[in-house]
């Protein structure tokens, strides 16, 4: 379930706009995932702390995205998993 959370999660980032927690756990919920807004919040946290090159955060207005140089490696990976 958590590897599908992460793929859902970096899918939702892939549009390459930027997106609040709140925004996120929405996309979420209307695929299906049950979680919670603070479980959605500690999910982006450890995928930014993890993933901080390719995960961005505009920290002044909580805006999370990838950075675009890196779209289409992640996009690569996804078709993978």
């Amino acid at each position: 379930l958590f590897r599908s959370l992460r793929k859902a999660l970096l899918s939702i980032l892939l549009d390459g706009k930027p997106h609040t927690i709140p925004e996120i756990h929405e996309r979420l919920i209307a695929m299906g995932f049950s979680i919670s807004l603070r479980a959605t919040s500690a999910l982006v946290g450890f995928a930014h702390y993890r993933l901080r090159p390719i995960l961005t955060c505009n920290y002044s207005k909580r805006l999370y995205s990838i950075n675009p140089a890196y779209i289409p490696t992640v996009k690569t990976l996804l078709e993978q998993l």
